[in-house]
C-alpha cells in the first residue's frame, strides 16, 4: 500500500516510539491482517498517534479561544473557577445536584482536549477490529455456497491449486473469492507450495470457520487422505448448519417482532390513552405524551432497528 503524505509525516514523528514498543501491539497487528487493510501497524498507530495530537491542538485552541472570546470561562458556564478551586471544601459543604451539574460541565470543558484524543485514538484500534469482524461474517455466509462450488470442481478432477485460482476468479463468492485470491498469490507470485499458503491464509484469515476448513484441508493434504470427499463432507456440513442458522434468526426475529409491538406499539397506546383519561381529570401532565411520542418511541425505534441490523447475516 502506497503511503500517504500525512502517514510518512506521522510515522517520522512516532514510528521509533511505536517499533521499540512492537510487542504491545500485536492484537492490532492481527486485526490489520485479518481485515487485509494492508497496512503495517506501525504506520497505522503513528496515524492514529498524529491524528490525536491534531485533534488536541485543534480542541485545545478551539477552548483558549472560546474562553477569550467570551470574557473568561465564568461568563461561558456561570463558575468562578478560581473561586472554585480555592473553596472547594466550602463549595461542597452542601452537596446539591446544581453543584454536582456545575463541577461536571467544568471537568468536561476543561479535559475536552485530553478526552477528543483519547477518543480519536480508540477509534484508530477499533477500527481494524470491526472491519475483521464484518469481514469474517461475511467469509463465514458466502462459505457453503463457495464450498460447494469447490466440491463441484474437485468432483471433476481439478487440481487444488486450480481450484483455488478459480475461485479467486469467481466473484459470486464475495470475500471468499477474496481470501482465494491470497492463495492463488502465494502460490503464484511468491512461489509457496499449495500447503504452505493454504496454512498462511488459515493464519490471517478473518473468519473461525474458514480457518477450520482451511486447516481440514492441510490435514487431508499431508495425511494423503481423499480431498474429494473431504470437500463433499464439508458441503454437506455447512448447507445445514446454514439452514439451522436461518431458522434460529428467523425465531429471533419473531421474537423481536413481538417484543417490538409489546413495547412500542400497545405500550405507549395504552399509556397515552390512560394520561389523556387522566388529564381530563385534572391529574396527569399532558407533557409525558410529548415524552413518549417524541423521544421514546423513536428512540426505541432506532435501537431496534440497530440491534436487527446487529443481528442480521450477511448475505
Amino acid at each position: 500500500m502506497k503511503n500517504s503524505f500525512f502517514q510518512k509525516i506521522a510515522f517520522s514523528i512516532f514510528g521509533n516510539h511505536i517499533e521499540k514498543n512492537k510487542k504491545n501491539y500485536h492484537n492490532i497487528t492481527k486485526n490489520l491482517q485479518k481485515a487485509r487493510m494492508e497496512v503495517p501497524a506501525e504506520i497505522w498507530l503513528s496515524k492514529a498517534l498524529f491524528t490525536s495530537l491534531i485533534v488536541f491542538s485543534l480542541v485545545f485552541s478551539f477552548l483558549i479561544a472560546t474562553v477569550v472570546y467570551f470574557g473568561g470561562l465564568e461568563k461561558i458556564i456561570g463558575i468562578d473557577l478560581i473561586d472554585l478551586v480555592l473553596n472547594y471544601r466550602y463549595y461542597y459543604i452542601e452537596l446539591t445536584p446544581k453543584k454536582v451539574i456545575e463541577t461536571v460541565l467544568v471537568g468536561l470543558f476543561l479535559l475536552s482536549p485530553i478526552l477528543s484524543a483519547l477518543i480519536i485514538y480508540q477509534i484508530f484500534k477499533w477500527i481494524p477490529k470491526f472491519r475483521a469482524n464484518q469481514r469474517g461474517r461475511e467469509i463465514t455466509s458466502m462459505l457453503p455456497y463457495a464450498v460447494n462450488y469447490i466440491s463441484a470442481m474437485a468432483g471433476a478432477g481439478v487440481t487444488p491449486p486450480k481450484i483455488f485460482k478459480n475461485l479467486a476468479e469467481a466473484e459470486t463468492y464475495g470475500k471468499v473469492s477474496d481470501e482465494a485470491r491470497y492463495i492463488y498469490r502465494n502460490t503464484e507470485v511468491f512461489g509457496m507450495d499449495i500447503i504452505t499458503s493454504l496454512r498462511h491464509t488459515a493464519r490471517n484469515t478473518a473468519s473461525d470457520r474458514f480457518q477450520e476448513f482451511l486447516q481440514g484441508a492441510i490435514t487431508t493434504l499431508t495425511s494423503g487422505g481423499d480431498l474429494k470427499n473431504y470437500f463433499k463432507r464439508k458441503t454437506e456440513q455447512y448447507m445445514r448448519e446454514s439452514r439451522q442458522e436461518q431458522k434460529e434468526f428467523l425465531d429471533t426475529l419473531s421474537l423481536i417482532g413481538e417484543s417490538y409491538v409489546t413495547t412500542f406499539v400497545a405500550g405507549p397506546l395504552f399509556i397515552i390513552v390512560m394520561v389523556v383519561v387522566m388529564s381530563m381529570l385534572g391529574g396527569a401532565n399532558v407533557m409525558i405524551l410529548y415524552l413518549i411520542v417524541y423521544i421514546a418511541i423513536p428512540f426505541g425505534t432506532v435501537l431496534f432497528v440497530l440491534l436487527i441490523d446487529i443481528i442480521t447475516p450477511e448475505v
